[in-house]
């Protein structure tokens, strides 16, 4: 329990310690208090539907990318209001290889923010999600940029390939990015923390390689909000930058 007993010496919280897998090698008494609920030896299994593929991306990181820093991820339970905050971290043995990760569970508040439907052929969150975070990025005057990827009206009609599409685009992201389905073939991307354009640039010449990996064709408009607009005008300043891309193509909304 020494790794444990490291992470909890500064305060009393839950703790954990994890195959690669997730089952758990050991915990404290407050995590399996905490988690009494989850079945099986998986405590990710009991995360509500719509954050298990962003705990799912943020837990992958963390052995793929085990010297970086990862921002803690919030998530919920089934049948359970709270709001949880999951931070982890790598173990690596002698020859630098990771080989399991610790962390730590806490409770955030009490939330009544409403639980978005997911998209049963992507898993992905219904587009409200990604306005709510959106505004709520806004309203805190936090960086961040947003992107509207249109598929090709083809790929926007088979579920197969909508499918293969989300999954392209949630490998290319980061934890902290949230991914929401739109309408008529149109996936939403906020992702916090993006100050320039060209970090933005980045961000979609990777959404379009991975998509083109899967011979899937898309276009992505791109908004870094410099100003006090609405999230909406936002948005269709996105959706204008993605129409004005050829099909494999990205950018910003062309100037006026």
């Amino acid at each position: 329990m020494q790794l444990l007993a490291a992470m909890t010496s500064v305060m009393t919280t839950a703790a954990f310690h994890a195959s690669a897998r997730g089952q758990i090698i050991e915990a404290n008494a407050l995590f399996v208090q905490l988690m009494r609920c989850v079945p099986g030896d998986d405590w990710r299994k009991s995360v509500s539907q719509e954050d298990r593929t962003l705990l799912d991306a943020f837990w992958n990181a963390i052995f793929i990318e085990a010297e970086s820093l990862h921002q803690p991820i919030a998530f919920h339970l089934h049948g359970v209001e709270d709001n949880y905050q999951v931070r982890a971290q790598a173990v690596t043995d002698e020859t630098g290889a990771v080989v399991s990760a610790v962390g730590t569970v806490v409770v955030e508040a009490t939330t009544s923010k409403r639980r978005w439907k997911t998209d049963p052929v992507t898993g992905l969150p219904e587009h409200d999600a990604a306005f709510e975070r959106l505004e709520e990025l806004s309203s805190n005057g936090k960086p961040f940029a947003a992107a509207v990827i249109l598929l090709d009206p083809d790929d926007a009609g088979d579920d197969l390939r909508r499918k293969e599409s989300a999954s392209q685009l949630l490998s290319t992201v980061r934890p902290t990015d949230l991914i929401a389905n739109t309408i008529d073939g149109r996936f939403l991307l906020c992702a916090a923390g993006v100050r320039s354009q060209d970090a933005a640039l980045a961000m979609a010449e990777r959404m379009t390689t991975a998509l083109a990996s899967s011979s899937i064709s898309a276009r992505i408009g791109l908004v870094i909000p410099d100003h006090d607009a609405a999230v909406a005008t936002l948005v269709r300043e996105a959706e204008a930058g993605a129409y004005a891309s050829e099909p494999g193509a990205y950018g910003f909304a062309p100037s006026d």
